[in-house]
């Protein structure tokens, strides 16, 4: 419980600036990532010497080398986007921590700065983390882009062909997403500290593996609050919706009305329940490493005051 208080703390101090940065940055993506990755996936298919992919030529697409190193280029794209609005709201967890405003120009700038960062390859592992990390921090988006979600048929051959392949790949990486917690404050010294993600790692781990059921359970319990509100949001207003549109319109228009509607509000809600989920996320797990390693914190605010002493020239002292 006190956790999750000093969590809403957080959340509230900076919550416009965390609420425009993600409305901001959703639109970023729109613009930007979007339109590229449709280049790349086209591409590919381009690569692949295919016109379009269809159910007939989709296992010519799969078995083409260059289609994997263009599928890369595009995991390492939307990592480096999620690694952009991690960074930036730890830094705004941070500046609440400190009782300091920030805006979503600032949470933007650093991030993308602080991203930069895994050009050093002592820093790349943190594209690889992002991977691991997304079931726990980006739940609402993954449930809400599942949710409905109709595969062409070309994926749905490759699934019936390859589904027992696929099976095993999922169980490795929810796995591989489960030790991942043991990173999950990877970010938070890599962003805060300025130290390498290497050093960010391992000073995780030392910290997680003491207090793993704690954090893996506060995090995983979030995380389904969250999707289990934008899930409720979406029944009750549907229901209240179909209650309503029945009473004004027959019902051969009904179905057609209330499809389209029910996308909208669908859309809508999402949408709005996206834009703080994530942040609130992130706030708990800050919390949590506040929390755990509030020592740390109380060392590096000595060490920092101490070199701004010997910094000062004789005649300020």
């Amino acid at each position: 419980m006190k956790t999750l208080k000093s969590a809403i703390r957080l959340f509230k101090h900076n919550f416009s600036a965390l609420f425009f940065f993600e409305l901001l940055y959703k639109l970023i993506s729109l613009a930007i990532i979007t339109p590229l990755l449709y280049m790349i996936v086209n591409y590919s298919i381009k690569v692949a010497d295919i016109k379009y992919l269809s159910s007939d030529n989709v296992l010519l697409y799969f078995t083409s080398p260059p289609t994997y190193v263009l599928l890369f280029v595009l995991l390492v794209v939307i990592t480096i986007f999620l690694l952009v609005d991690a960074s930036a709201l730890i830094y705004a967890m941070e500046a609440s921590r400190k009782e300091e405003k920030t805006n979503p120009l600032s949470m933007l700038i650093k991030g993308f700065f602080n991203s930069l960062r895994i050009i050093n390859p002592k820093n790349m592992g943190a594209i690889v983390y992002m991977l691991f990390v997304l079931p726990f921090t980006y739940s609402v988006m993954l449930s809400g882009s599942l949710v409905g979600l109709r595969l062409p048929e070309f994926l749905n051959k490759l699934i019936n062909i390859y589904e027992k392949n696929i099976s095993q790949i999922l169980i490795i990486y929810f796995l591989l997403c489960f030790l991942a917690m043991f990173l999950v404050f990877s970010l938070n010294y890599f962003t805060n500290f300025k130290m390498s993600y290497a050093r960010s790692v391992s000073l995780s781990i030392k910290s997680v593996k003491k207090n793993f059921i704690k954090v893996f359970v506060g995090v995983v319990v979030v995380n389904l609050v969250v999707t289990a509100i934008l899930i409720l949001l979406q029944g009750t207003i549907t229901t209240a919706l179909v209650s309503f549109i029945s009473k004004f319109i027959n019902s051969k228009k009904m179905e057609f009305v209330l499809d389209i509607s029910i996308q909208v509000i669908f859309f809508i809600v999402y949408v709005s329940v996206s834009l703080v989920s994530t942040p609130f996320v992130y706030s708990y797990i800050c919390a949590c490493f506040y929390e755990i390693e509030s020592d740390v914190y109380e060392e590096h605010e000595k060490k920092r005051k101490h070199k701004k002493r010997k910094e000062r020239t004789p005649e300020e002292l």
